[in-house]
């Protein structure tokens, strides 16, 4: 059998076309769906078909998500959701524009099975993501990431890319390519929760292994008496085993290792192990012959291993053999500008376990980026579980963070915002009338500017909510253009996940 690696395929991103005679409406769709994360492709009822034919010329059109038709010219709209379906007959069509009924029932079964109308409903963020979501099932893009997702054992998607765009996790992610398909021992330190396995399943595929097994141990997890025999294996008919017993290197043949919390090995094992790591060879239990595997070692720790040697706790020359290259994860709080990004992965991660989507809004991110994340990636990979569960299809407000995580209202809102409000203009009004009450007013300038900031990112933040965070939605409600927009938010340090 070859030992080539195929290159893997590239992966092209999903498009939306978006149908709409009308260039306002085109325009404000498309801002829309780029808001999602959806790509759009815009074209009219007298040119849909030109667009068909440059996407099947180029073999794209396996790239269609679905067609989201907007306002329509004329009365011809049961003739172009015909001719759509005709040329594309498995492709969902999103029909945000009123219809009648009479013409949609007289439509073929077919049709009707792709046909998602949307037009008497008002197209807001939980509509257009519910819509969407409903589309990736029909198409079978439920998992448009897979390809560049790894799983763990229990299934859930890991994140081969070590998301974020910190300098700690550029270099991470650098000294990953250096060494992933050089066959050099490995140590992964870092705090509980900071993805050490993550770095194990990363060195494991892209060393091209991810054809063998890799075999994660939780050292922890493993009795002093049993640890032996579970690393090594034990020969059959020693001490009364009748059967034999294949430990962990053999069952990793051709694969990877993984000793997370490699600190608790006993003393007894670690000898046996630095034998194995120098020349590739063991001894089962109970066992004289030589056994040889191909198997790499990579070895994590949330302590200090060095400081476990000087107190004669960890096996000097175990140590030095173990971290030939050692990669060193930062914890949460200390590339803090990588939360938005890791936010967006897990609730992508979360969609594709068939969880409603949510979204944040920024006074919910500038919150999180003030917790100090004892529990790391995994603190936050559960806080996101938990909302999506609480507030499925809705986008997430800094008060609706649990107490723990209200830092941004506890330092810089001091006046609670009612969330449900129902329009733009009475929640502004709540807000003025909450800070015009305080009775704490600033009397010197330095204070009257912090407060003029806050009541205005209040505002902001009012319109990004209201608006479902929808960006020219949000700068209309506010009287200022995008460009405008964008650049106060910027000022006051405001920021839109999406």
């Amino acid at each position: 059998m070859s030992n080539k690696q195929s290159a893997p395929e590239k992966s092209e991103r999903l498009k939306i076309v978006v149908l709409d005679d009308d260039r306002l409406s085109s325009h404000n769709l498309s801002i829309q769906l780029k808001f999602v994360g959806e790509t759009p492709m815009v074209a009219t009822s007298d040119n849909w078909q030109q667009m068909f034919s440059m996407l099947a010329q180029r073999n794209e059109m396996g790239n269609l998500l679905a067609i989201a038709i907007g306002v329509i010219k004329g009365d011809g709209l049961a003739d172009l959701l015909m001719q759509l379906h005709l040329s594309q007959p498995h492709l969902p069509i999103l029909l945000l524009t009123n219809a009648d009924e009479t013409q949609i029932a007289q439509l073929p079964e077919s049709l009707k099975k792709v046909l998602l109308s949307l037009g008497d409903k008002v197209l807001n963020y939980q509509v257009l993501t519910e819509a969407l979501r409903t589309a990736r099932q029909i198409t079978g893009h439920n998992n448009p990431r897979a390809q560049s997702w790894l799983l763990s054992a229990s299934g859930s998607p890991l994140f081969r890319s070590l998301s974020g765009d910190s300098v700690k996790m550029q270099q991470v992610r650098q000294l990953l390519m250096q060494v992933a398909q050089r066959q050099v021992t490995v140590l992964v330190t870092g705090e509980s929760g900071t993805g050490k396995e993550v770095v194990a399943r990363n060195l494991h595929y892209h060393a091209g292994r991810q054809q063998k097994p890799l075999i994660v141990v939780n050292c922890t997890s493993v009795s002093t008496e049993r640890f032996g025999v579970e690393l090594f294996g034990q020969e059959k008919g020693f001490n009364g085993n009748k059967e034999g017993y294949t430990g962990w290197l053999e069952k990793a043949e051709g694969g990877t290792l993984f000793l997370d919390e490699v600190s608790e090995l006993p003393l007894h094992v670690q000898g046996n192990l630095l034998r194995f790591l120098e020349d590739k060879s063991f001894q089962r239990i109970g066992s004289h012959e030589q056994l040889t595997v191909d198997v790499r070692v990579v070895a994590g720790t949330r302590h200090n291993l060095l400081e476990l040697t000087r107190q004669g706790k960890f096996r000097e020359d175990l140590y030095y053999r173990l971290s030939v290259v050692p990669i060193e994860l930062p914890p949460l709080r200390e590339r803090s500008e990588d939360i938005p990004v890791l936010i967006k992965e897990l609730i992508s991660s979360l969609e594709n376990k068939g969880y409603e989507s949510i979204r944040f809004n920024s006074s919910a991110i500038e919150s999180l980026q003030l917790h100090n994340w004892p529990g790391n990636v995994r603190e936050l990979a559960n806080l996101v579980e938990r909302l999506g569960i609480m507030h499925p299809n809705e986008v997430i407000g800094s008060n609706d963070l649990p107490l723990l995580y209200r830092h941004k209202v506890a330092k810089n809102e001091p006046v609670a915002v009612t969330e449900n409000a129902t329009t733009p203009s009475n929640s502004a009004k709540m807000t003025a009338a909450a800070m015009a009450g305080n009775s704490m007013l600033p009397l010197d300038e330095p204070r009257l500017q912090q407060y003029l900031e806050n009541f205005e990112r209040q505002m902001f933040e009012v319109a990004l909510e209201d608006a479902a965070g929808f960006i020219d939605y949000a700068a209309e409600r506010v009287q200022l253009d995008v460009d405008n927009f964008r650049m106060r938010m910027m000022a006051l340090g405001l920021q839109v996940t999406t």
